[in-house]
């Protein structure tokens, strides 16, 4: 099976690109809207998440590469992470690994 994106999917379904159908901007902002309600119920980071994805949505169909907006995602997350809630990442996730009591 090949790595499709959702928005390849969308087009085989609509047997057209979506860039022909619907105006640029419109894509962006209904995605951005979704993105952003994927953060729910975290007001301030569903309206962080809608800026962001107005811009990762303006790269990703201008370059049509959905690797380099995971890892910008990553990145940002774990800065986020360490930045605004003082929490660190890899320790939540790895430090059992790691340190043991």
């Amino acid at each position: 099976m090949d790595d499709n994106t959702t928005i390849e999917c969308f087009e085989k379904l609509l047997g057209q690109s979506i860039d022909q159908k619907l105006n640029k901007g419109i894509i962006i902002l209904l995605s951005a809207l979704l993105f952003g309600a994927i953060h729910y119920p975290f007001v301030w980071l569903m309206i962080a998440t809608f800026i962001l994805a107005i811009f990762y949505g303006w790269i990703y169909l201008n370059e049509r590469n959905i690797y380099v907006l995971g890892l910008f995602h990553g990145w940002l997350g774990g800065i986020f992470y360490y930045t605004i809630l003082e929490r660190d990442p890899f320790l939540e996730m790895f430090g059992n690994l790691f340190y043991t009591s």
